[in-house]
């Protein structure tokens, strides 16, 4: 009784105690389940070659940059780097990469599919700048030749000697190691590694493609030579906007505030062309070699075209036929007969043999017009013409910016364009005088003949306010290049064998006084600290009068001076290249000098 008495009170404690107990682990295991029922599930998102790519569960609107390059098999993180697994965005952009095409990340970017064609731009022109830096170096008298091998890469460990800074804080603002938008205005639409050339305007992502529009080059190829303006009809005038409008200076005008007026553009222009159609891959983002200037870079060349080398395309994997299904809209089939390169054998997709005719198809636009070839005409084939480059007589002008005064100040700071930070020294330039008509020419590479402008004629003035340390020329220089002016109809005759200026001696009057030569300069050499015209490249008794842009870029002899000129005497009545006497020049030469000018007698 007593024992049971005792029992009872404690068992149901117990059991109210084991109650309780149960409740609660029936409430947790309640809980426990809604947890598992109603839990954020971790998502996969998986793109069509079976990756995660949780990337676009935020992402999923934004286009794809090409079709090429379709979000739905390539994904964002492929690109972009990050992590595709998280589904947060603090994880997920862990390690991200904005541009994946700046140079300093295109290995692991671009280059895990295109690795080829990054060690090829890495050694490029326009990433290593090697031909600005030593043509520069050398014009400035600062190293013997201009070959040195000093790139973007090692011209820290440069001195600081004037042209090193002249170069770093002018020269430097074009090239594809660049980040772009790093500086406001133009500089700052300049670089980005591969979208630099590759970037296409659109609305959200970058648009990449291969059919490169033009703006995308004359983004940098608007100053120095030029080109990217002279081939659209684009001349840089002097200052005060000439020629004037109702009495105002003209509204034509270019970045910076620079002026230009229209001229015939070039005839490839006219057509509809840009710049891609003619060059290409190989030209432009190099042959995985390191080159001093650019003409060593440059694949394309007139003759490519006009008198071309051809290539029967074997299959579907011929390089011919890779690059125009890059292009998507240029079509190659196995059989079909292209042109090549002569320099790299490159093949020109989209100059195409149809029919016994030859056809360039524009990349950009995927129609065609049809090429004229070179003819055999007397004008092509005349002896004393095998010299002469294409852009020597079919350039119908060339851009000439004439003496720059450059004023260096020791004592004011100016931004530093490869380090970006405001460094002693600060660089104005002004310029003297700018032309275009009648290009001079003289020898240029691979013993041709090309028209010839300023490279850097500099006058340079270097003072601590208010002294003045140094005043002298520092640099007085013709560089050859392609004006990018190209015209069907050539020169005149007389333009180049009777105009002192095209054959290097300058602006004036030449004429023959008691037997011999003499030239007659309009500049005023008196009148100026300089002892010799601008555009003077040369004297008649063959004296150099300035430094061109390469050891082998040099001025006509007096010897060639004369064969040129006379050539001229004759010119003035017989025009025509058929001319029975241009046949045998020399022996015709004999005759008038024996008998008097056969012409004149009906001979």
């Amino acid at each position: 009784m007593l024992n049971y008495l005792w029992i009872t009170p404690h068992l149901n404690f117990i059991i109210v105690k084991m109650s309780r107990k149960i409740v609660y682990l029936g409430i947790l295991i309640a809980l426990v389940g809604v947890y598992f029922a109603f839990r954020p599930r971790t998502r996969l998102v998986k793109i069509g070659n079976g990756r995660v790519e949780n990337c676009l569960l935020c992402h999923n609107d934004t286009p794809s940059p090409d079709k090429n390059h379709a979000k739905e098999a390539l994904g964002c993180s492929s690109c972009h780097l990050g992590n595709p697994y998280a589904t947060k965005k603090s994880a997920a952009h862990e390690g991200i990469v904005k541009n994946p095409a700046n140079l300093p990340f295109a290995e692991v970017t671009c280059g895990a599919c295109h690795k080829d064609q990054v060690q090829r731009v890495k050694l490029s022109i326009m990433a290593t700048n090697t031909g600005i830096i030593n043509t520069l170096r050398y014009q400035w008298s600062e190293i013997p030749e201009p070959e040195d091998t000093i790139t973007l890469y090692n011209i820290a460990r440069l001195p600081q000697t004037l042209a090193v800074s002249h170069y770093r804080k002018f020269c430097s603002t074009c090239h594809i190691w660049k980040k772009l938008n790093d500086l406001k205005g133009e500089i700052g639409k300049r670089g980005g590694g591969c979208i630099d050339c590759h970037i296409k305007k659109k609305s959200g992502h970058v648009a990449i493609t291969t059919r490169i529009p033009s703006e995308n080059c004359t983004k940098c190829h608007n100053r120095s030579a030029r080109v990217g303006l002279s081939y659209f009809g684009k001349y840089e005038s002097e200052g005060y906007g000439t020629p004037y409008l109702h009495g105002m200076p003209n509204r034509n005008r270019l970045s910076g505030g620079r002026f230009y007026r229209h001229l015939l553009p070039d005839i490839h222009s006219e057509y509809g062309l840009e710049c891609v159609d003619c060059h290409t891959s190989t030209g432009l983002m190099g042959d995985g070699k390191l080159h001093h200037h650019v003409e060593n870079q440059v694949d394309i060349s007139c003759e490519d075209c006009h008198d071309p080398f051809f290539h029967i395309v074997k299959s579907d994997s011929d390089s011919a036929a890779i690059l125009a299904r890059l292009n998507q809209l240029i079509k190659i089939q196995p059989g079909d007969t292209v042109a090549v390169t002569r320099r790299h054998n490159t093949p020109l997709y989209n100059v195409k043999l149809e029919n016994g005719k030859l056809f360039l198809f524009r990349k950009l636009r995927g129609d065609s017009v049809e090429i004229t070839l070179m003819s055999e005409s007397s004008y092509h084939t005349l002896k004393g013409h095998e010299e002469l480059s294409c852009q020597a007589c079919h350039s119908a002008w060339i851009p000439q910016c004439y003496g720059c005064h450059d004023i260096y100040r020791k004592d004011l700071k100016q931004l530093d364009k490869i380090s970006y930070k405001r460094t002693k020294g600060r660089w104005e330039e002004r310029r003297s005088y700018l032309r275009y008509e009648h290009p001079t020419i003289a020898h240029g590479p691979e013993g041709k003949i090309y028209p010839v402008a300023p490279g850097c004629q500099v006058y340079l003035t270097t003072f601590k306010n208010p002294e003045v340390l140094d005043s002298s020329m520092k640099s007085f220089a013709l560089a050859f290049f392609d004006p990018h002016t190209t015209r069907r109809s050539s020169r005149t005759c007389q333009d180049c064998h009777l105009n002192p200026k095209t054959i290097g001696l300058g602006e004036g009057n030449l004429f023959v006084k008691d037997g011999r030569l003499v030239f007659k300069p309009i500049y005023d050499a008196k009148s100026s600290f300089l002892e010799i015209p601008l555009e003077s490249f040369t004297d008649l008794k063959g004296n150099p009068l300035q430094k061109g842009s390469r050891p082998y870029v040099k001025p006509f002899t007096p010897a060639e001076i004369r064969r040129i000129l006379r050539a001229g005497y004759c010119i003035q009545c017989h025009l025509s290249y058929s001319d029975p006497i241009y046949k045998k020049f020399d022996l015709s030469l004999k005759v008038f000098h024996r008998k008097g000018c056969p012409g004149s007698k009906g001979d």
